[in-house]
Protein backbone atom coordinates (compact mmCIF):
# COMPACT_ATOMS: atom_id res chain seq x y z
CA UNK A 1 0.00 0.00 0.00
CA UNK A 2 2.67 1.93 0.56
CA UNK A 3 6.06 2.02 -1.91
CA UNK A 4 8.39 3.85 -4.38
CA UNK A 5 5.27 5.60 -6.25
CA UNK A 6 4.26 7.53 -2.37
CA UNK A 7 8.28 8.35 -2.23
CA UNK A 8 8.64 9.83 -4.80
CA UNK A 9 5.63 11.93 -5.04
CA UNK A 10 6.08 13.34 -1.44
CA UNK A 11 9.78 14.35 -2.51
CA UNK A 12 8.76 15.54 -6.04
CA UNK A 13 6.23 17.71 -4.01
CA UNK A 14 8.53 19.21 -1.77
CA UNK A 15 10.86 20.48 -4.19
CA UNK A 16 8.22 21.99 -5.98
CA UNK A 17 7.36 19.57 -9.23
CA UNK A 18 3.36 18.86 -10.65
CA UNK A 19 2.57 15.37 -11.16
CA UNK A 20 0.77 14.47 -13.81
CA UNK A 21 -1.28 11.48 -15.24
CA UNK A 22 -0.07 11.26 -18.53
CA UNK A 23 1.08 12.64 -21.81
CA UNK A 24 -2.00 14.81 -22.78
CA UNK A 25 -2.26 16.11 -19.31
CA UNK A 26 1.67 16.97 -19.26
CA UNK A 27 1.08 18.67 -22.46
CA UNK A 28 -1.44 20.72 -21.63
CA UNK A 29 0.45 21.89 -18.09
CA UNK A 30 3.26 22.87 -20.53
CA UNK A 31 1.16 25.07 -22.71
CA UNK A 32 -0.64 26.84 -19.90
CA UNK A 33 2.07 27.35 -17.75
CA UNK A 34 3.57 29.26 -19.82
CA UNK A 35 0.63 31.68 -20.20
CA UNK A 36 -0.40 31.90 -16.97
CA UNK A 37 3.05 31.77 -14.67
CA UNK A 38 2.44 31.34 -10.73
CA UNK A 39 -0.94 30.83 -9.59
CA UNK A 40 -2.19 32.16 -6.35
CA UNK A 41 -3.98 30.26 -3.15
CA UNK A 42 -7.30 28.77 -5.16
CA UNK A 43 -7.19 31.12 -7.78
CA UNK A 44 -10.61 32.86 -8.89
CA UNK A 45 -12.05 31.38 -12.26
CA UNK A 46 -14.33 33.49 -14.44
CA UNK A 47 -15.88 31.42 -17.11
CA UNK A 48 -17.59 31.91 -20.58
CA UNK A 49 -18.94 29.11 -23.02
CA UNK A 50 -20.73 29.32 -26.57
CA UNK A 51 -23.18 26.64 -24.92
CA UNK A 52 -24.99 25.98 -22.03
CA UNK A 53 -24.14 22.48 -21.65
CA UNK A 54 -20.16 23.95 -21.96
CA UNK A 55 -21.28 26.50 -19.10
CA UNK A 56 -22.33 23.35 -17.06
CA UNK A 57 -19.53 20.95 -17.21
CA UNK A 58 -17.22 24.12 -16.36
CA UNK A 59 -18.88 24.87 -13.59
CA UNK A 60 -19.18 21.38 -12.26
CA UNK A 61 -15.93 20.70 -12.76
CA UNK A 62 -14.30 23.69 -11.00
CA UNK A 63 -16.48 23.17 -8.06
CA UNK A 64 -15.22 19.87 -7.90
CA UNK A 65 -11.89 21.29 -7.87
CA UNK A 66 -10.70 21.56 -4.44
CA UNK A 67 -7.69 24.14 -5.72
CA UNK A 68 -10.07 26.13 -7.60
CA UNK A 69 -12.98 28.57 -7.11
CA UNK A 70 -15.93 29.92 -8.99
CA UNK A 71 -16.12 33.55 -7.48
CA UNK A 72 -19.38 35.23 -8.09
CA UNK A 73 -19.42 38.52 -10.15
CA UNK A 74 -19.28 41.68 -8.83
CA UNK A 75 -21.04 44.97 -9.78
CA UNK A 76 -18.65 46.89 -11.92
CA UNK A 77 -18.33 43.79 -13.69
CA UNK A 78 -21.96 43.32 -14.32
CA UNK A 79 -22.16 46.51 -15.69
CA UNK A 80 -19.28 46.26 -18.11
CA UNK A 81 -21.18 42.81 -19.64
CA UNK A 82 -24.37 45.30 -19.74
CA UNK A 83 -22.88 47.25 -21.92
CA UNK A 84 -21.76 44.11 -23.93
CA UNK A 85 -24.29 41.77 -23.78
CA UNK A 86 -27.65 43.96 -22.95
CA UNK A 87 -30.16 42.23 -21.19
CA UNK A 88 -29.96 39.32 -23.74
CA UNK A 89 -28.91 36.85 -21.10
CA UNK A 90 -28.57 36.55 -17.31
CA UNK A 91 -25.13 37.68 -15.73
CA UNK A 92 -23.99 34.64 -13.64
CA UNK A 93 -20.98 32.45 -13.65
CA UNK A 94 -20.03 30.92 -15.78
CA UNK A 95 -21.65 33.36 -18.67
CA UNK A 96 -23.66 31.25 -21.35
CA UNK A 97 -23.08 33.45 -24.73
CA UNK A 98 -24.77 30.79 -26.76
CA UNK A 99 -24.85 33.58 -30.10
CA UNK A 100 -23.60 32.05 -33.88
CA UNK A 101 -21.76 34.28 -36.04
CA UNK A 102 -21.44 36.80 -33.33
CA UNK A 103 -17.56 36.27 -32.48
CA UNK A 104 -17.31 39.63 -31.44
CA UNK A 105 -19.88 39.87 -28.36
CA UNK A 106 -18.31 36.08 -27.61
CA UNK A 107 -14.65 37.91 -27.43
CA UNK A 108 -15.91 41.05 -25.67
CA UNK A 109 -17.47 39.07 -23.10
CA UNK A 110 -14.11 37.19 -22.63
CA UNK A 111 -12.44 40.22 -22.35
CA UNK A 112 -14.64 41.63 -19.80
CA UNK A 113 -14.38 38.92 -17.60
CA UNK A 114 -10.12 38.70 -17.72
CA UNK A 115 -10.27 42.76 -17.10
CA UNK A 116 -12.50 42.02 -14.07
CA UNK A 117 -11.13 42.46 -10.42
CA UNK A 118 -12.70 39.13 -9.01
CA UNK A 119 -11.22 36.80 -11.88
CA UNK A 120 -7.34 35.55 -11.62
CA UNK A 121 -8.54 33.18 -14.78
CA UNK A 122 -10.88 32.76 -17.70
CA UNK A 123 -11.48 29.75 -19.18
CA UNK A 124 -13.96 30.12 -22.35
CA UNK A 125 -15.60 26.90 -24.95
CA UNK A 126 -15.84 28.41 -28.16
CA UNK A 127 -16.60 26.52 -31.79
CA UNK A 128 -16.22 27.15 -35.24
CA UNK A 129 -19.22 26.78 -35.86
CA UNK A 130 -20.35 30.16 -34.55
CA UNK A 131 -16.77 31.98 -34.63
CA UNK A 132 -14.75 33.39 -36.64
CA UNK A 133 -11.22 32.63 -35.35
CA UNK A 134 -9.64 35.08 -36.66
CA UNK A 135 -12.06 37.75 -35.34
CA UNK A 136 -11.75 35.82 -31.87
CA UNK A 137 -7.99 36.09 -32.00
CA UNK A 138 -8.01 39.50 -32.95
CA UNK A 139 -9.95 40.85 -29.50
CA UNK A 140 -8.23 38.81 -27.42
CA UNK A 141 -5.14 39.84 -28.76
CA UNK A 142 -6.02 43.45 -27.93
CA UNK A 143 -6.79 43.19 -24.20
CA UNK A 144 -4.97 45.33 -21.78
CA UNK A 145 -1.68 43.55 -20.33
CA UNK A 146 -2.72 43.90 -16.86
CA UNK A 147 -5.53 41.62 -17.75
CA UNK A 148 -5.62 37.96 -16.48
CA UNK A 149 -4.34 35.02 -18.33
CA UNK A 150 -7.36 33.36 -20.44
CA UNK A 151 -7.74 29.16 -21.33
CA UNK A 152 -9.34 28.96 -23.99
CA UNK A 153 -11.38 25.33 -24.86
CA UNK A 154 -13.33 23.68 -27.93
CA UNK A 155 -16.75 22.68 -27.99
CA UNK A 156 -15.39 20.01 -29.93
CA UNK A 157 -12.00 18.44 -29.71
CA UNK A 158 -12.26 17.62 -33.20
CA UNK A 159 -12.30 21.24 -34.18
CA UNK A 160 -9.29 22.86 -33.05
CA UNK A 161 -8.36 26.63 -33.52
CA UNK A 162 -5.56 26.64 -36.53
CA UNK A 163 -1.96 26.45 -35.39
CA UNK A 164 -1.12 29.37 -37.03
CA UNK A 165 -3.03 31.59 -34.64
CA UNK A 166 -1.80 29.57 -31.80
CA UNK A 167 1.46 32.08 -31.02
CA UNK A 168 -0.18 34.98 -31.32
CA UNK A 169 -2.55 33.79 -28.86
CA UNK A 170 -0.11 32.66 -26.36
CA UNK A 171 1.83 35.86 -26.64
CA UNK A 172 -1.10 37.81 -25.49
CA UNK A 173 -1.64 35.32 -22.60
CA UNK A 174 -4.19 33.13 -23.65
CA UNK A 175 -3.53 29.23 -23.50
CA UNK A 176 -5.43 26.72 -25.52
CA UNK A 177 -6.40 23.22 -24.32
CA UNK A 178 -8.50 20.96 -26.42
CA UNK A 179 -11.66 20.51 -24.05
CA UNK A 180 -12.97 22.49 -21.50
CA UNK A 181 -13.09 19.17 -19.42
CA UNK A 182 -9.16 19.38 -19.78
CA UNK A 183 -8.84 23.07 -19.52
CA UNK A 184 -9.95 22.93 -15.86
CA UNK A 185 -8.15 19.83 -14.75
CA UNK A 186 -4.71 21.71 -15.89
CA UNK A 187 -5.05 24.91 -14.12
CA UNK A 188 -6.44 22.30 -11.14
CA UNK A 189 -3.17 20.61 -11.44
CA UNK A 190 -1.18 23.41 -11.67
CA UNK A 191 -3.00 25.38 -8.53
CA UNK A 192 -2.67 21.93 -6.65
CA UNK A 193 -0.62 22.49 -3.56
CA UNK A 194 -1.65 26.56 -3.00
CA UNK A 195 -5.14 25.35 -3.06
CA UNK A 196 -4.99 22.22 -1.26
CA UNK A 197 -3.31 24.68 1.49
CA UNK A 198 -5.92 27.20 1.67
CA UNK A 199 -8.86 24.60 1.24
CA UNK A 200 -7.19 22.77 4.75
CA UNK A 201 -7.52 26.26 6.81
CA UNK A 202 -10.20 25.95 9.00
CA UNK A 203 -12.40 28.74 9.17
CA UNK A 204 -12.50 31.40 11.80
CA UNK A 205 -15.50 33.35 11.50
CA UNK A 206 -18.77 31.07 12.07
CA UNK A 207 -21.41 33.87 12.79
CA UNK A 208 -24.95 32.73 11.60
CA UNK A 209 -23.91 28.92 12.14
CA UNK A 210 -26.09 26.80 14.67
CA UNK A 211 -24.33 24.86 17.05
CA UNK A 212 -24.71 21.81 19.28
CA UNK A 213 -27.64 23.45 21.54
CA UNK A 214 -29.13 24.79 18.57
CA UNK A 215 -29.43 21.95 16.58
CA UNK A 216 -31.27 19.60 19.38
CA UNK A 217 -33.50 21.78 19.79
CA UNK A 218 -34.66 21.24 16.05
CA UNK A 219 -34.47 17.70 17.04
CA UNK A 220 -36.88 15.07 19.33
CA UNK A 221 -35.88 15.17 22.37
CA UNK A 222 -35.07 11.36 22.36
CA UNK A 223 -32.40 11.98 19.68
CA UNK A 224 -29.40 9.28 20.86
CA UNK A 225 -26.74 11.99 21.74
CA UNK A 226 -23.85 11.23 24.03
CA UNK A 227 -25.83 13.28 27.36
CA UNK A 228 -24.88 16.71 27.57
CA UNK A 229 -25.60 20.15 29.54
CA UNK A 230 -25.31 23.12 28.88
CA UNK A 231 -22.46 24.56 31.09
CA UNK A 232 -22.59 28.09 32.34
CA UNK A 233 -19.90 27.94 35.16
CA UNK A 234 -17.76 25.13 36.52
CA UNK A 235 -20.20 24.40 39.35
CA UNK A 236 -22.48 23.56 36.34
CA UNK A 237 -20.00 20.91 34.81
CA UNK A 238 -19.11 19.30 38.29
CA UNK A 239 -22.49 18.35 39.06
CA UNK A 240 -23.45 16.79 35.52
CA UNK A 241 -20.01 15.06 36.36
CA UNK A 242 -21.00 14.05 39.26
CA UNK A 243 -24.61 12.97 37.93
CA UNK A 244 -22.30 10.74 34.95
CA UNK A 245 -19.22 9.53 36.09
CA UNK A 246 -15.90 10.45 34.53
CA UNK A 247 -14.52 10.89 31.76
CA UNK A 248 -16.36 13.60 30.34
CA UNK A 249 -15.83 16.16 27.71
CA UNK A 250 -15.91 19.74 28.37
CA UNK A 251 -15.99 21.62 25.16
CA UNK A 252 -17.26 25.20 22.93
CA UNK A 253 -20.62 24.81 22.02
CA UNK A 254 -19.71 24.94 18.52
CA UNK A 255 -21.81 27.79 17.55
CA UNK A 256 -18.80 30.14 16.56
CA UNK A 257 -15.79 27.57 17.03
CA UNK A 258 -16.48 24.49 14.73
CA UNK A 259 -12.37 23.08 15.03
CA UNK A 260 -12.28 23.05 18.58
CA UNK A 261 -8.84 21.11 19.01
CA UNK A 262 -7.11 23.48 17.18
CA UNK A 263 -8.39 26.50 19.54
CA UNK A 264 -8.04 24.56 22.58
CA UNK A 265 -12.00 24.39 22.95
CA UNK A 266 -12.36 20.94 24.14
CA UNK A 267 -10.59 18.92 26.54
CA UNK A 268 -11.50 15.81 27.77
CA UNK A 269 -11.58 15.01 32.17
CA UNK A 270 -10.71 12.38 34.17
CA UNK A 271 -11.11 12.91 37.29
CA UNK A 272 -12.46 15.56 39.67
CA UNK A 273 -8.91 16.77 40.15
CA UNK A 274 -8.55 18.03 36.77
CA UNK A 275 -12.02 19.44 36.04
CA UNK A 276 -11.41 22.94 37.16
CA UNK A 277 -7.91 23.72 35.23
CA UNK A 278 -9.84 22.12 31.79
CA UNK A 279 -12.93 24.21 32.42
CA UNK A 280 -10.99 27.87 32.70
CA UNK A 281 -8.95 26.77 29.96
CA UNK A 282 -12.10 25.95 27.71
CA UNK A 283 -14.51 28.99 28.94
CA UNK A 284 -11.59 31.28 27.96
CA UNK A 285 -11.60 30.31 24.88
CA UNK A 286 -14.81 30.20 24.07
CA UNK A 287 -15.28 33.67 25.50
CA UNK A 288 -13.10 35.45 23.22
CA UNK A 289 -14.97 33.90 20.74
CA UNK A 290 -18.43 34.33 21.62
CA UNK A 291 -18.90 30.73 22.37
CA UNK A 292 -20.54 28.56 24.99
CA UNK A 293 -19.43 25.85 26.98
CA UNK A 294 -20.96 22.59 27.13
CA UNK A 295 -20.34 19.22 29.03
CA UNK A 296 -20.94 16.06 27.87
CA UNK A 297 -20.69 12.31 29.19
CA UNK A 298 -18.09 9.92 28.08
CA UNK A 299 -19.03 6.97 25.38
CA UNK A 300 -17.67 3.74 25.08
CA UNK A 301 -15.63 2.77 21.77
CA UNK A 302 -17.70 2.73 18.49
CA UNK A 303 -17.36 3.55 15.04
CA UNK A 304 -16.35 6.93 13.81
CA UNK A 305 -18.93 8.51 11.44
CA UNK A 306 -19.58 11.70 9.61
CA UNK A 307 -23.34 12.50 8.85
CA UNK A 308 -23.61 15.57 6.63
CA UNK A 309 -27.65 16.61 5.82
CA UNK A 310 -27.41 19.14 2.97
CA UNK A 311 -30.54 20.66 1.66
CA UNK A 312 -30.36 20.50 -2.76
CA UNK A 313 -32.39 23.14 -4.46
CA UNK A 314 -33.35 20.14 -6.57
CA UNK A 315 -33.26 16.76 -4.69
CA UNK A 316 -34.13 18.32 -1.01
CA UNK A 317 -33.00 16.60 1.81
CA UNK A 318 -29.99 14.39 1.36
CA UNK A 319 -27.79 12.67 3.58
CA UNK A 320 -23.81 11.80 3.11
CA UNK A 321 -22.12 9.62 5.33
CA UNK A 322 -18.19 9.36 5.02
CA UNK A 323 -16.06 6.97 8.10
CA UNK A 324 -13.32 8.66 9.89
CA UNK A 325 -10.70 7.62 11.41
CA UNK A 326 -7.98 4.63 10.11
CA UNK A 327 -9.63 3.21 7.21
CA UNK A 328 -9.20 5.66 4.73
CA UNK A 329 -7.52 3.05 2.63
CA UNK A 330 -10.59 0.69 2.64
CA UNK A 331 -12.61 3.96 2.52
CA UNK A 332 -12.50 6.78 0.25
CA UNK A 333 -15.47 7.44 -0.52
CA UNK A 334 -19.34 8.16 0.67
CA UNK A 335 -22.76 7.40 0.58
CA UNK A 336 -25.68 9.10 -0.32
CA UNK A 337 -28.84 8.11 1.19
CA UNK A 338 -31.67 10.39 -0.37
CA UNK A 339 -34.87 11.55 1.75
CA UNK A 340 -37.48 10.28 -0.88
CA UNK A 341 -36.55 7.07 -0.62
CA UNK A 342 -38.08 4.30 1.65
CA UNK A 343 -35.97 3.78 4.46
CA UNK A 344 -35.94 0.23 3.15
CA UNK A 345 -34.40 1.20 1.09
CA UNK A 346 -31.88 3.40 2.37
CA UNK A 347 -30.96 0.85 4.24
CA UNK A 348 -29.87 -1.29 1.60
CA UNK A 349 -27.63 1.55 0.02
CA UNK A 350 -25.97 2.06 3.44
CA UNK A 351 -25.48 -1.85 3.87
CA UNK A 352 -24.13 -2.33 0.52
CA UNK A 353 -21.64 0.95 0.63
CA UNK A 354 -18.53 0.36 1.72
CA UNK A 355 -18.92 1.78 4.88
CA UNK A 356 -21.19 -0.60 5.80
CA UNK A 357 -18.97 -3.46 5.39
CA UNK A 358 -17.00 -1.58 8.04
CA UNK A 359 -20.17 -1.28 10.06
CA UNK A 360 -20.61 -5.16 9.22
CA UNK A 361 -17.57 -6.51 10.94
CA UNK A 362 -14.64 -5.58 9.07
CA UNK A 363 -11.78 -8.22 9.12
CA UNK A 364 -13.21 -9.79 12.41
CA UNK A 365 -14.37 -6.55 14.16
CA UNK A 366 -17.45 -6.44 15.72
CA UNK A 367 -20.96 -5.50 14.30
CA UNK A 368 -22.02 -2.36 14.41
CA UNK A 369 -25.85 -1.17 14.90
CA UNK A 370 -26.40 -0.01 10.79
CA UNK A 371 -30.02 -0.16 11.77
CA UNK A 372 -29.77 2.20 14.14
CA UNK A 373 -27.62 4.75 12.30
CA UNK A 374 -30.13 4.82 9.21
CA UNK A 375 -33.18 5.27 12.25
CA UNK A 376 -31.16 8.52 13.22
CA UNK A 377 -31.05 9.63 9.95
CA UNK A 378 -34.64 9.03 8.87
CA UNK A 379 -35.21 10.80 12.27
CA UNK A 380 -32.70 13.78 10.75
CA UNK A 381 -34.74 14.07 7.80
CA UNK A 382 -38.40 13.97 9.46
CA UNK A 383 -37.11 16.53 11.95
CA UNK A 384 -35.54 18.89 9.50
CA UNK A 385 -38.32 18.61 6.53
CA UNK A 386 -39.62 22.10 7.65
CA UNK A 387 -36.67 23.73 9.83
CA UNK A 388 -35.33 26.51 7.82
CA UNK A 389 -31.52 25.45 7.78
CA UNK A 390 -29.17 24.44 4.64
CA UNK A 391 -27.40 22.10 6.62
CA UNK A 392 -26.36 20.02 9.76
CA UNK A 393 -23.68 17.92 9.76
CA UNK A 394 -23.12 15.49 12.84
CA UNK A 395 -19.60 14.58 13.22
CA UNK A 396 -18.57 12.20 14.78
CA UNK A 397 -21.55 10.01 15.27
CA UNK A 398 -20.41 6.80 17.15
CA UNK A 399 -21.97 3.78 16.08
CA UNK A 400 -22.13 1.28 19.06
CA UNK A 401 -22.94 -2.45 18.76
CA UNK A 402 -26.27 -1.67 19.87
CA UNK A 403 -27.21 2.32 19.28
CA UNK A 404 -25.50 4.89 17.83
CA UNK A 405 -24.45 7.88 20.07
CA UNK A 406 -24.14 11.51 18.23
CA UNK A 407 -21.34 13.51 20.01
CA UNK A 408 -20.94 17.02 17.82
CA UNK A 409 -23.20 19.23 15.76
CA UNK A 410 -22.85 21.97 13.50
CA UNK A 411 -25.14 23.59 11.35
CA UNK A 412 -26.50 26.46 9.15
CA UNK A 413 -29.55 28.21 8.03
Amino acid sequence: MVGSSDISHAVLKQAGFVRVPGIAELADCLVTAQVVGELPARPRIAAASVSGAGAVVLADRVQQAPALSLPELGSSTRIRLREVLADRVELHNPMDVPFLGETETFARTVATLSEAPESDIVVAVESSLAHDREVLAEVLVARPPTASPVVLSHLSEDDPIPENLLARLAAARVAVVPTPERAVQTLGLLAGDAGAQAAAEPAEDLTGYLGLPDIAALLPTDFPWAPWVSAPDREAAAQAAGRWGYPVAVKAAGRTIAHRSELGAVAVVRGEDDLTAAYERVAMVCAERGDDVVVQQGVGAGQEVLVAVVRDPEYGLSAVLRPGGVYAELLDDQVVLWHGWPAGQRLATLRESRLGVLLSGYRGQAESDVEALNTAVTTLFTALADQPVSFVELNPVLVLADGVRAIDAIGRK
